[in-house]
């Protein structure tokens, strides 16, 4: 099915990044779209509190579809042709795809990608970091906010992003608009690429933040509530009780997690062949729900009180990057 250019949406891609943050990698891509020029604005937003930021973004923003990228994202060429299909359905508000491991990422990256697109790791939410089936009618599981796109006119209906949270501001965005009936679709050929993080270390923020960020979502919305994303949390407990038992048959689910984690790097270091997977795929499992464990625990333990307990206050610039009819991709404004 195929879009012919007179029919095509305008965009509004909104980056938001850090105070004198780089853009260079994901304009850098932008710049091979299979998409009309005049019909694609970029929209920066610097600051400190990401959802804020977004919302500055969607204020500005010009186009019927509001695309939503992180400064790391680089885009296929197709994806906004691919993407834009999806809006001739009324009912659908909200499309995107994987974010796929960067082809140039080492040897640790890629096995983060191994590992995040395992149903042992994330489960229900692994098509957010590999290509999963067909594409489909989708949850808030399967979409991730550095490849989301949203039908403006309803984003802005639904006050946008609950700034208190950071992450998981999209997951609660989601369920908000998908109580009321909307639909999303999840395509798993709607692809970026970025690169994964680099050291254990800079893995454990990260996972430890979407835990946090799960939790103060539940916090300001219970009704979302999710039993199964409990479990790394209670994985904590369990292994913080563990030595103050000496009964032999309660560290059986540890041997077993043990067999588990190991037999599965066994299997993605056969099937990527890369028998290298095999030693580090283990330790990345454990790091993942170890980390979203304690998220979890820190998120309940701030009570919801999200990045920025007053939002308002944090300063946010707004530019532009490029604008509509325009075929550079040079600041033109701010």
């Amino acid at each position: 099915m195929s879009v012919s250019t007179d029919k095509l949406p305008r965009i509004s891609i909104v980056v938001p990044v850090e105070p004198g943050g780089s853009v260079n990698k994901v304009l850098s891509s932008l710049e091979f779209l299979d998409y009309p020029a005049e019909l694609v604005e970029v929209i920066v937003v610097e600051g400190s509190q990401p959802s804020r930021q977004r919302n500055e973004g969607i204020a500005r923003a010009g186009g019927e579809i509001v695309y939503f990228l992180d400064n790391d994202s680089e885009v296929t060429p197709g994806l906004f042709r691919r993407v834009v299909r999806y809006y001739r359905d009324e009912s659908v508000v909200a499309v995107g795809g994987p974010a796929l491991t960067h082809s140039g990422d080492d040897l640790f990256q890629r096995c983060i990608g191994y590992v995040l697109a395992s149903p042992l790791a994330t489960m229900g939410a692994r098509s957010k970091f590999a290509s999963i089936g067909r594409a489909r009618r989708a949850s808030e599981f399967e979409l991730i906010l550095c490849n989301l796109s949203f039908r403006k006119e309803i984003i802005r209906k639904a006050g946008g992003f609950n700034e208190l949270l950071y992450p998981n501001e999209e997951n609660e965005l989601l369920n908000r608009l998908e109580y009321i009936g909307y639909k999303f679709v999840y395509d798993p050929q709607a692809i970026i690429n970025r690169s994964r993080r680099n050291n254990i270390w800079l893995l454990f923020r990260q996972i430890f933040g979407y835990g946090r960020g799960r939790m103060e979502h539940l916090m300001v919305n219970p009704s979302f509530f999710e039993p199964v994303f409990l479990a790394p949390m209670l994985f904590i407990f369990y292994l913080l009780l563990l030595p103050f038992f000496k009964a032999r048959f309660l560290r059986e689910p540890l041997r077993w997690y043990s067999w588990l984690a190991c037999g599965t790097g066994v299997m993605i270091a056969l099937r990527e062949e890369e028998l290298a997977a095999f030693m580090v795929c283990p330790l990345i499992f454990l790091t993942v729900h170890i980390a979203y464990g304690m998220g979890l625990i820190s998120g309940y333990l701030k009570q919801g009180g999200g990045a920025a307990d007053r939002p308002e206050t944090v300063p946010v610039t707004c530019y532009n990057v490029k604008t509509f009819e325009s075929d550079t991709w040079l600041v033109d404004g701010s």
